[in-house]
């Protein structure tokens, strides 16, 4: 896919974003709702997803508490662009 746009469970959405990443074609775009959690938790998965993410193109921008009006739940837009990749050769 060349740009993907999703709203993962948050409580499984590392997951979600990276295998949504997998799908994307070199250069494609993906723009994921997440909640705040992993840029601030200690636990294995955040912390291995930010140090992910150090590798990546993405920005990330805050949406206040409220803005999906029937949650009330604090949550991120994150945007990931893929940047070119080789590609694998199987023998």
């Amino acid at each position: 896919y060349d740009a993907i746009i999703m709203n993962p469970p948050f409580s499984d959405e590392i997951r979600h974003i990276q295998h949504a990443y997998e799908l994307l074609n070199n250069g494609g775009t993906l723009v994921s709702i997440s909640s705040p959690h992993w840029t601030f938790a200690n636990d294995k998965k955040s912390v291995d997803f930010r140090q992910w993410l150090e590798n990546e193109t993405y920005f990330t921008e805050d949406l206040k508490s409220g803005t999906f009006e029937m949650t009330g739940v604090a949550s991120k837009i994150i945007v990931i662009e893929k940047h070119e990749q080789a590609e694998s050769k199987t023998a």
